[in-house]
């Protein structure tokens, strides 16, 4: 409750914060948000009404669709890679291999591809729900962590984690090949948090992991 003291005067910041950058060429984190903020918020599909709420009334927690209904019977599998998807392409690696994945996967599945500019943009929105959840202290707080860390695995580890916090589904690495049905990967009928162990080193493994329901 605390954290949320000082709502009013980050108002300012938090609609700055949730307008979108686009597709735009990568520039100073400073200068994006500068420019962020003379633009209309571009809604992310996947999270527009909690963003349209959120630009629309920065100091009152989103209003949000119940779990049962929330994004329908849809299973969310997230995955970020900087190569564009397209899965319509014959003649892309990157794209074939991800036509075999689906095919093992649920009909009901959503596949979420995020490239570098859809991580920031929704890295913007998943900053201000951890604050509006009283998790941080600040709706710029977890934003700028993911901002100061160099390393973009470092960036994606936390994003990720932000994502399936607010989202929840199965998160994947780019370069993951299923070699059997999600469902025999995962319990897709549960709500715990399930991570892979390495066969060889027998340590855990997050290039796959699933907390099926959100929050």
């Amino acid at each position: 409750q605390a954290a949320r003291q000082k709502d009013a005067p980050q108002s300012s910041s938090l609609r700055s914060t949730l307008r979108g950058s686009g597709d735009r060429p990568a520039m100073d984190a400073a200068a994006e948000d500068s420019q962020a903020s003379r633009v209309r918020p571009a809604l992310d599909p996947l999270f527009a009404e909690a963003q349209a709420d959120l630009v629309a009334q920065p100091q009152q927690r989103p209003v949000e669709q119940s779990p049962s209904d929330r994004d329908g019977a849809r299973l969310l599998v997230h995955i970020t890679a900087k190569q564009q998807l397209n899965l319509s392409n014959h003649s892309d690696k990157f794209s074939a291999l991800w036509r075999v994945n689906l095919a093992l996967m649920p009909d009901n599945v959503s596949l979420q591809y995020y490239n570098d500019a859809r991580m920031r943009r929704t890295a913007r929105i998943l900053s201000a729900l951890v604050w509006h959840a009283g998790l941080t202290k600040g709706v710029l707080s977890a934003y700028e962590a993911y901002r100061r860390l160099k390393p973009p695995a470092f960036r994606a580890d936390l994003w990720r984690y932000m994502a399936l916090w607010a989202k929840g589904g199965v998160y994947l690495d780019a370069k993951v090949r299923l070699v059997k049905p999600l469902a025999q990967v995962f319990d897709l009928k549960s709500a715990a948090l399930q991570i892979g162990r390495d066969r060889v080193f027998g340590a855990y493994w997050q290039g796959a992991f699933a907390p099926i329901a959100p929050r």
